[in-house]
């Protein structure tokens, strides 16, 4: 006994019965259908977004990429300067100490003028 068997039997004994579970299948089937193409075109758009979305990911990856490159470039800067200033910091202490014994010198100028001229005046 196969399933056209039971129908045929159902539909024997009970023909509202019968008309009734066809008219209830037609539907059921037809709302799956119509369930299944709703979430076909749902998962059509989500696939569209996630295609977007990657899109939006890989720029912004090559943005970020960019900005990384940018940062090491400027810690190199940064480094290079810093070699610099402290190169000048040596050149300001040696200047600073030249100009300490100028001052000493014209000190010690202004003090023997001083005297000269002072052992002049007596």
């Amino acid at each position: 006994m196969d399933v056209w068997d039971v129908v045929a039997a159902v539909a024997g004994q009970a023909p509202l019965v019968a008309v009734a579970v066809v008219v209830l299948y037609v539907l059921l089937s037809r709302e799956i259908r119509n369930e299944v193409r709703r979430v076909e075109r749902r998962i059509d758009k989500l696939e569209e977004r996630v295609a977007r979305l990657e899109e939006r990911t890989s720029k912004i990856e090559e943005r970020l990429s960019r900005v990384e490159n940018d940062v090491a470039e400027l810690k190199g800067r940064v480094g290079r300067l810093e070699e610099h200033f402290k190169g000048l910091k040596e050149q300001s202490g040696r200047v600073e100490g030249q100009v300490g014994q100028l001052v000493k010198a014209f000190q010690i100028y202004n003090s023997t003028l001083l005297k000269v001229l002072s052992s002049k005046a007596c």
